[in-house]
């Protein structure tokens, strides 16, 4: 069977990848939500025990930050508080998008600094599109973050793309 969220072949009742339900045993859960496990989570989502993880939330271990204080925090610790920021975005936004290989804050970061913010760039776009892939996950309306977040940073307003991914995981937690 092909998974519906992933296209990972699995058989079973859920996918060995995502953890979603299969599609002929969601009859069988209409009355439970469905559980994304996060990729760091996959080789727990086995038939077994994956009733042991029927009442997590998709968002389990994220918090909610105050954007205000993110954005003063930045500018009192004159951006290193913001980097702190960058890398748990990125770690955040890969769990709630159940991106299939994610990379981490600190590649992401390092990546960054070595092209001088070019990745950057690229990391901005990319974190739009998962935010969007989320957002479908959770059947709520799509927009297009990416090309916001993009224009945003080519503009110098990177910090504002900051708050407003951290707005979009606020409201899917």
């Amino acid at each position: 069977m092909k998974c519906y969220m992933c296209g990972t072949e699995f058989s079973g009742k859920y996918c060995t990848n995502c953890g979603a339900i299969a599609k002929d045993e969601q009859s069988d859960y209409s009355n439970k939500p469905v559980v994304l496990i996060s990729p760091f989570q996959k080789n727990r989502a086995s038939s077994e025990n994956y009733n042991n993880y029927s009442n997590v939330n998709s968002s389990s271990g994220i918090k909610k930050r105050s954007i205000a204080v993110c954005i003063l925090l930045t500018v009192i610790t004159c951006g290193i508080y913001g980097i702190y920021w960058f890398v748990k975005l990125n770690d955040e936004v890969n769990y709630l998008s159940s991106v299939q290989v994610p990379v981490s804050g600190g590649t992401a970061l390092f990546l960054t600094i070595i092209t001088c913010g070019i990745y950057g760039l690229f990391w901005m776009y990319n974190q739009g599109e998962k935010l969007e892939t989320a957002r479908m996950q959770r059947n709520m309306p799509a927009g297009n973050l990416a090309v916001l977040y993009l224009i945003l940073a080519v503009l110098s307003f990177g910090i504002i793309s900051y708050a407003l991914m951290q707005y979009e995981i606020n409201s899917m937690v």
